[in-house]
């Protein structure tokens, strides 16, 4: 039996179609609605949940309903929003003046103002991919401490501690149908191990604590026990080998995953994803 797998691009994909019919799906390389219409995602992310502040940004600046129209007008039909896992546990309000065009969110948490945004999102019948960017609430990607999925050090995560973030939010959001992936992490790459400068280099299929094809699948099928309805986004590992700014290493991509697959209960429902810029080559880290 085929695999059905299926390759978003998210920085570059085609046309708009508006899904109607839920859950989403893979059919060999496409995407289909429950009716087996072909859907091409045409995605925007929404920064700012995942930085310093903690919320998405513009809500200074106009009402969120009038942004959510405003990105539908431009002909996107989805939206991914990255998150950090700080985020997720703060239990302080968000700042008044980050919200100043939408005082009805004064007092809100950030998860909280982000529940209202993915209401106002997908009550306008766009589509929310849900994106864990980072661990700690800062800018990505470099060689950093968010490379990886967990992190020892100042703010300290365990791999365990990431998955009982994500399932909390797929049962938050679970009864809205428009909540339509999960992408797990953001651009894995090699990390600072401990804050220090010394390197904490993913691999893929080699069973240990640093093995992301491990990572991503055991956290699949355990989303997909409580949501089977989600589309489960996998990144290529971004970045592998010593200091990305010394230039030495190099991005494997997909190439492993013809020989090594993620295998979830579900086969339908895993997407593969490639973070390609145009400034970028294949040794070099972006920087």
């Amino acid at each position: 039996m085929k695999r059905a797998l299926s390759c978003l691009f998210l920085w570059f994909v085609a046309t708009s179609i508006y899904a109607q019919s839920m859950p989403l799906s893979t059919k060999g390389r496409l995407i289909v609605d429950a009716d087996d219409n072909r859907i091409r995602l045409k995605s925007v992310n929404w920064y700012g949940i995942n930085l310093e502040n903690e919320v998405v940004a513009g809500l200074d600046k106009n009402d969120l309903h009038a942004i959510v129209k405003l990105i539908k007008s431009w002909g996107f039909n989805s939206i991914r929003l990255p998150f950090s896992n700080q985020m997720l546990h703060r239990s302080s309000p968000v700042s008044d003046h980050l919200l100043s065009a939408n005082p009805q969110l004064f007092g809100k948490t950030p998860l909280e103002v982000m529940d209202s945004v993915i209401n106002a999102l997908t009550d306008e019948g766009l589509l929310v991919i849900l994106n864990n960017h980072s661990t700690t609430s800062e800018w990505c990607c470099n060689y950093d401490n968010n490379g990886l999925w967990y992190r020892d050090g100042d703010y300290s995560m365990s791999t365990s501690q990431w998955e009982d973030d994500w399932i909390n939010l797929v049962r938050r959001y679970q009864s809205n149908p428009r909540v339509v992936g999960a992408d797990l992490r953001n651009e894995v790459r090699t990390m600072k191990w401990k804050g220090s400068f010394l390197p904490e280099i993913p691999n893929w299929g080699k069973g240990d604590k640093k093995d992301w094809h491990k990572a991503s699948e055991d956290l699949g099928r355990k989303i997909l026990d409580v949501n089977p309805n989600l589309l489960i986004v996998v990144e290529a590992i971004n970045w592998e080998g010593m200091i990305p700014i010394l230039g030495s290493g190099n991005r494997p991509f997909l190439r492993l995953v013809p020989e090594n697959p993620v295998n979830f209960q579900l086969a339908n429902k895993l997407v593969y994803a490639v973070h390609s810029y145009g400034f970028i080559g294949p040794k070099h880290n972006g920087d």
